[in-house]
């Protein structure tokens, strides 16, 4: 995980509770094996097109590994980026819009969300053929004509999700952006919300609380928030939402020993290497026994647990777990890249 600093360049203590709250905006979704739609035409609800702008030859798909949900469940979206052009062209870094349809037929483009997880390069080279993945994981949002942020799948019923890029071409030299693309729009997504009952609508409730404490502009107090994380943990760790309370709790704690142990010696350093591992041995097997979406990110934070403690060959032997279940996840290619001996693959 990335370290926090202030403009000084002095790292910040951070508790185990901040750590926590922070790391809610670095969980990454996983990106699904499974087949994908194919991406539709220059069409889409409440998009529009620049027709007289170059067709750049990319389509967009989306995707995700796990389209019915509860109240209040996240939706982890996965893109892929394909380029079908016959010669090399740079573009800038695609913007990918997110346009979501509520089953009342009310539809919004998403003007800011939570867990932006596409931050490649400013400028790169599209090979013919080649292929760029990325996602989000739509937690909280805000709509364009609203003050405050919103649960985007808080009701029962159906929800169409649907992507729109809009690339650029760029002078490989300078590195700007030189002349716009057609946009592209991808295929349409279809997310059924289900009504939740016992256990699963309380665990929403108190997933939605934290979520609102975090990011929700005031709506809910820290301590309310604190105090619903808390219980989601103790209580709902094995439900969907307690998982993702979980996560990002074990990834805080880790890295908090992890620091706390680096200021004493080598032998408190390796307690504490070991410790990080064993918290994300156990978690991997829960999220595997619950078939939580977010299972090849997990894998990824285990990967590099192994690594940070020398565990070379339990590195590698993951990354092939995670080949078979995951070929086409950015988590497997990220840590294909560390095994491989890279300093700073970019994080997916």
């Amino acid at each position: 995980m990335t370290a926090a600093y202030p403009p000084s360049g002095r790292r910040i203590r951070r508790s185990p509770v901040h750590l926590a709250v922070l790391l809610f905006a670095l969980l990454c979704p996983v990106a699904t094996a499974a087949e994908r739609d194919a991406p539709s035409a220059h069409t889409g609800s409440g998009m529009g097109d620049d027709e007289a702008a170059p067709d750049l030859s990319l389509t967009l798909t989306i995707s995700s590994p796990k389209t019915t949900l509860l109240p209040n469940e996240p939706l982890a979206l996965d893109w892929r980026i394909t380029y079908a052009g016959n010669e090399t062209i740079w573009v800038v870094a695609p913007d990918v819009k997110v346009h979501i349809t509520e089953p009342d037929g009310d539809g919004y483009d998403v003007k800011r969300w939570m867990h932006v997880h596409f931050d490649r390069a400013v400028v790169e080279a599209m090979e013919p053929g080649c292929v760029r993945t990325g996602g989000k994981l739509l937690q909280i949002v805000s709509k364009p004509s609203a003050t405050r942020m919103v649960i985007p799948f808080a009701r029962p019923g159906v929800y169409q999700v649907q992507c729109r890029l809009a690339p650029a071409l760029a002078d490989p030299e300078t590195r700007q952006a030189t002349v716009g693309g057609r946009p592209v729009h991808s295929n349409v997504l279809t997310v059924t919300v289900k009504p939740a009952k016992g256990r699963d609508a309380e665990a929403g409730a108190l997933y939605r609380t934290v979520m609102f404490g975090v990011y929700g502009d005031g709506q809910v107090s820290r301590d309310e928030s604190v105090s619903a994380a808390e219980r989601l943990v103790a209580e709902f760790g094995d439900t969907v939402f307690g998982l993702y309370q979980r996560q990002s709790r074990v990834a805080a704690a880790s890295e908090h020993g992890v620091w706390e142990a680096s200021r004493g010696g080598q032998g408190d350093l390796r307690r504490a290497q070991q410790s990080r591992v064993e918290m994300f041995e156990a978690f991997v097997r829960d999220a595997e026994a619950a078939d939580f979406p977010l299972l090849d990110s997990a894998m990824q934070q285990l990967a590099q647990a192994y690594l940070s403690a020398h565990m070379e060959a339990e590195a590698r032997e993951i990354c092939e777990t995670m080949r078979k279940r995951f070929p086409d996840s950015r988590h497997t290619e990220y840590v294909e890249r560390l095994l491989r001996g890279e300093e700073d693959p970019p994080v997916p």
